[in-house]
């Protein structure tokens, strides 16, 4: 069996690159900011999309909801114009109904009766 040899090569670092080796003095404090500064941007992205999703969620609701109430508005409708149609005159006369003979309105001007909106400007 034949056993290899290896040339090891010695490596040394310029005296310049000593450098990489030694921390200026406010780098830690530079660190820790950045290092705050992305954890709120991570924790900020994530409160972000939790409220687009809940808003997405209470959209749809508020949707549904909606929907849900036209349609009770609808058969409301319906029912009302069905009986609309039943009243008359004649109906009225047999629960006991007078017709009106004489009718007059009273107008009492509030303060937009008051207003004269030319001489105003409007």
């Amino acid at each position: 069996m034949k056993t290899k040899t290896t040339n090891t090569i010695p490596i040394r670092f310029a005296p310049s690159a000593a450098v990489l080796h030694t921390q200026l003095p406010r780098e830690e404090l530079a660190i820790r900011l950045l290092s705050g500064a992305v954890a709120f941007m991570v924790l900020a992205y994530i409160v972000l999309v939790s409220m687009s999703i809940v808003n997405v969620m209470a959209r749809t609701e508020a949707q549904e909801d909606a929907l849900t109430r036209r349609t009770a508005v609808a058969e409301l409708e319906q029912k009302y114009f069905a009986l609309s149609a039943e009243i008359t005159a004649e109906r009225g006369a047999a629960i006991g109904l007078m017709p009106v003979a004489s009718t007059e309105f009273v107008h009492h001007p509030g303060a937009l009766g008051v207003a004269n909106p030319r001489s105003q400007g409007l």
